[in-house]
């Protein structure tokens, strides 16, 4: 490892340090999962009124809560995209040990592995 590029390490732990607690605070952050979308927009009392706009009747309700399954649906496909991209920076990317850089491949590992 070269002696000028020593400060890579820990900066590379500091930044992914970073980016787990980053993710670990935006994922338990669920009150706009249980909080109506604009709840200063409709006062109490016109809860339960409905108005007519063009023909179509409009109910003034904003108590519903969302279903049972919507939080795990949220993190299912949060994680999913998470493994697209991991994936696709693996295939991409490789690192380089002797800068500790990362590169881009010269061939994508998938082809690497087909063609034999």
């Amino acid at each position: 490892m070269p002696t000028r590029d020593w400060y890579r390490i820990p900066a590379l732990i500091v930044c992914l340090c970073g980016l787990g607690t980053l993710l670990v605070l935006g994922g338990t952050d669920v009150s706009s999962l249980h909080s109506p979308p604009y709840p200063d927009s409709i006062d109490d009392d016109a809860r339960g009124l409905s108005v007519e706009i063009g023909g179509i009747q409009i109910e003034l309700d904003t108590t519903e809560s969302p279903e049972p399954w919507t939080q795990t649906y949220v993190l299912a496909m949060s994680l999913f995209g998470a493994f697209i991209v991991l994936v696709r920076g693996i295939d991409g990317w490789r690192f380089d040990t002797d800068t500790f850089t990362f590169e881009p491949r010269e061939q994508p590992l998938h082809k690497q592995l087909t063609d034999g």
